[in-house]
Formats: C-alpha cells, sequence, structure tokens
C-alpha cells in the first residue's frame, strides 16, 4: 500500500498538525506514505518517504512563469523552524492574511495557477498511491487539488477531518459569509466522492454520518512517546508551576489569563508561589503583554528539541484551555488538541479549563483522566487540588495512562482502515 497524504502542514515534530501526522501515521512504514504539502517548512522526521512541496508563493508566480513550480523536499531533522524564511513568516503571520478576502483572493489564485505541473506529475507517476489522504482545512484549494488528483489518479479519498468547518455558525460579516458558503459547497463534494471519512472525535462523526450518510469512524490521535509512570515533583509542593505549551488562538488567551490570576490569588492567601509558564509562538503583542503583567504568569517563546523536552519535563501539571464566549466556543466544538494525548501520556496530571459542550473538555471528562473546571468558581480549588494534593495527583495520571495505552493502537487501526480502503478501490 503506498498513501499520498495531502495536507497544508508536512509531518514534523514541532507543529501541531504535523505532530498529529506523525501520530497518526506512527505505525506505517516510511516506503507507504509520500506527502505533497503547501507549507513553506520543511519536515524534520522521515516518516514519509518522500515530500513534495508546493508553495503559496510558487502558486502565484506560477501563474506567469511556468518554470515556478514546487519540487522534492528531503526532511533535514536539525530543522526546527515553522517556516523557510523570515519574508515567509512575515507574510504568513500578518493578521491581513488571515482576512476573508485574503483567503477568497489566495484560492483565486491556486484556480489560476499550474501546480498540476510535469514535475508533480513525474513524482506522483513513481509514487504511484494507491489511496489519497486528505486533511483539507478551511481553504477551498486543497478540496480542488484532492478531487484533481484522485479523479487523474483513479485512487479512493479517505477525508480526515479534526477540524470542523462544515457546522460553524459563521460570522455576519458578508466576506465571512460567502466564504463559508463556498468552503460548505467544497466540503460537501469532496465527501460525495470520499470513501471513508475519519473524524478526531465521536461526536463529529455523528454528525458528518447524519448529515452525509457516508461511512464515518473516529480515530483519537495516538501517543508519540511510551507511556510514562508517574513521580513525584522535584520542587515542593509550594513552588509548582502549571506548563502550557501552544498557540492563543481561538480566544484561548482570556482562559490561560484567567488561571494567572487565580494562581495570583491562591499565592496571596496560601503563601505559595504558584506559575503558569506558557511556551508559544503566537505574535499578537497586546495579548502577549496582557499575559506578562499577571505576576503568576511566565512567558516564554517556542520551543522546539531540547529545549522543549526540558520545558516538558519540567512542568508539575499540564494545561489545556479553551475559550467560554460563543464564537470561540462553536469554532472548537469538535476539536480535540494533540497536546491532550501527549499530557495523558507524560506521567503528569493534566488540567483542563473550559467550557463543558466541547470535545475536547467531553473527551476528558468521559474518562475522568484530568482536573477539569468548567467555570471560574470551580477553578482556584480544581487548580490547588492538581498542584498540591499528592494522592489525587497519582490518581489523575494513573487513569490518563489507562487511557493513552488504550489510544496507543490508533495508528494501526488507521492503517487496517486505509489497507481495506486501498483494496477496495483497485477492485
Amino acid at each position: 500500500m503506498k498513501v499520498l497524504l495531502l495536507s497544508h502542514n508536512p509531518v514534523t515534530t514541532y507543529n501541531n498538525m504535523g505532530k498529529t501526522f506523525l501520530s497518526l501515521f506512527s505505525a506505517f512504514r516510511p516506503e507507504e506514505l509520500c506527502q505533497l504539502y503547501l507549507y513553506p517548512a520543511v519536515p524534520d522526521t522521515a516518516c514519509c518517504g518522500s515530500y513534495y512541496r508546493f508553495t503559496d508563493r510558487e502558486a502565484l508566480h506560477s501563474i506567469w512563469d511556468r518554470h515556478a513550480v514546487g519540487g522534492e523536499i528531503s526532511p533535514d531533522s536539525a530543522c526546527h523552524d515553522k517556516f523557510t524564511s523570515e519574508k515567509e513568516e512575515r507574510t504568513y503571520r500578518s493578521p491581513r492574511s488571515r482576512s476573508e478576502p485574503m483567503r477568497l483572493a489566495r484560492d483565486l489564485i491556486w484556480r489560476l495557477s499550474r501546480w498540476d505541473h510535469p514535475g508533480l506529475k513525474a513524482w506522483l507517476d513513481r509514487e504511484r498511491p494507491d489511496v489519497l489522504f486528505v486533511a483539507p482545512g478551511k481553504q477551498e484549494l486543497l478540496y480542488d487539488i484532492a478531487l484533481t488528483l484522485a479523479r487523474e489518479r483513479h485512487i479512493p479519498i479517505v477525508s480526515y477531518i479534526c477540524d470542523d468547518f462544515y457546522f460553524l455558525q459563521g460570522q455576519n460579516a458578508f466576506w465571512a459569509k460567502l466564504r463559508l458558503k463556498r468552503l460548505r459547497r467544497k466540503i460537501a463534494a469532496l465527501l460525495q466522492e470520499t470513501a471513508l471519512t475519519v473524524t478526531i472525535c465521536p461526536e463529529l462523526a455523528a454528525r458528518y454520518h447524519e448529515s452525509f450518510g457516508a461511512e464515518v469512524t473516529d480515530v483519537m490521535t495516538c501517543p508519540p512517546f511510551a507511556v510514562h509512570p508517574y513521580t513525584e515533583p522535584g520542587r515542593d509542593a509550594l513552588h509548582r508551576c502549571l506548563t502550557y505549551m501552544g498557540n492563543l488562538g481561538c480566544g484561548r488567551g482570556q482562559p490561560l489569563l484567567e488561571l494567572g490570576q487565580t494562581l495570583d490569588a491562591l499565592n496571596r492567601q496560601e503563601g505559595t508561589d504558584f506559575t503558569l509558564e506558557i511556551y508559544t509562538d503566537h505574535k499578537y503583542p497586546e495579548l502577549l503583554e496582557r499575559l506578562a503583567a499577571c505576576p503568576a504568569i511566565r512567558m516564554h517563546g517556542f520551543v522546539t528539541g531540547k529545549a522543549y523536552q526540558a520545558a516538558f519535563d519540567g512542568a508539575d501539571a499540564f494545561v489545556h484551555v479553551e475559550a467560554f464566549d460563543k464564537e470561540n466556543r462553536d469554532r472548537v466544538r469538535y476539536s480535540v488538541s494533540t497536546k491532550i494525548i501527549e499530557s495523558l501520556a507524560s506521567g503528569t496530571p493534566l488540567l483542563a479549563y473550559g467550557p463543558e459542550d466541547v470535545a475536547s473538555m467531553a473527551y476528558l471528562r468521559r474518562n475522568g483522566c484530568a482536573a477539569l473546571a468548567s467555570s471560574m468558581q470551580e477553578l482556584p480549588a480544581v487548580t490547588k487540588a492538581v498542584l498540591t494534593q499528592e494522592p489525587y495527583r497519582w490518581q489523575l495520571v494513573e487513569r490518563a495512562a489507562a487511557v493513552a495505552r488504550r489510544e496507543a493502537d490508533n495508528s494501526a487501526r488507521l492503517h487496517a482502515l486505509l489497507e481495506r480502503v486501498a483494496a477496495e478501490g483497485a477492485k
């Protein structure tokens, strides 16, 4: 079997979506995988036997220059940069690039581009994929590319949905409503030709099966390392830290600020020195300044490699948060972060703060494997317990380890599903 993975991000150890792929395909051999991706980044793992990259900038240049095409990319284990250059980072980080008109303009560029050029076709002829695994996201362009490749190559499609965009309520602004309407049409068109849809959680699988009637199954990501046993922290109970590693999008800055303020109050009342260590590559100065102004919060930049491992090992408890406002709650309703399974396998307790009706909180509540707070009123007691009560911390880690071990077979399960789809497509 040869699987063609089509996505924005490459398989990596340093990007959330890249880590999700690394987890999902951990039971696959490199010669079973090849990847076509669009992001101006370099994979740092040989998870796939071959990588081909075609970026937005190359798509734009190809409109007037036929020689502006992508090419094969060799993985570099020493490369942990999210972007290949500062120029690319400024372009992708700009708030303007996330505006709805710019997203529509990007889709137009790809429709006019020559992405399906002879170099890519020669690479595909060599790789000879049996099945297309597509993780399309919120841009129209990947839906078009997926359908074109599947039709030209006569291979079945497996659609992977870990972030829902079809059932979003959306914003009232004209451009946002227009783009969401167009995106829903693209999603429906892809699913009509999809042999199997894989979602991140059972709630999303049920919703898609109910709406589209096709075969849908959920496959949770599996832990990227062996499950760690619980070990007592090196610091005493008065000086422990919570650790958050990830982006601040989807309104997560506000619950993190509330958590920091809770630690401040506990420190004043209890004479403790609790801190919230935040590791993020977020670039919005106003939000970063608000967080840094909280005495209990320590802000750190994006870390990879040994620095990441040191920060990971130094946590006394990990943190997962989701926003409570209606728009962001709707946005993450069916999402389960890859960081959750990492935390569950770490041997360190997990504190989760967010609304009850989002999939990540429901997953943790269903499995009883994290300290949960679904309101500001619950947060102080839950926070103090997860930092100071050793029997409670041990109990959380034991439950988390059992869940992580159960999820460890998910990549093998995905392998069997794709083998079945490939075999049926070859008939």
